[in-house]
């Protein structure tokens, strides 16, 4: 119980951090999924 007491700002940001990192993962690749599909659509021109 001490452990707990003396921890709890740390214990509290793992339990918040652990949903945060799941959704920010799952976020990440529908952004990056998005962002190769734009890229394969309109593809840039690089020369000039």
């Amino acid at each position: 119980m001490d452990f707990i007491k003396t921890n709890i700002w740390l214990l509290l940001f793992v339990v918040w951090g652990m949903p945060l990192g799941y959704y920010r993962s799952k976020f990440r690749k529908m952004i990056y999924m998005r962002l190769t599909v734009f890229l394969i659509v309109y593809p840039r021109c690089t020369s000039y």
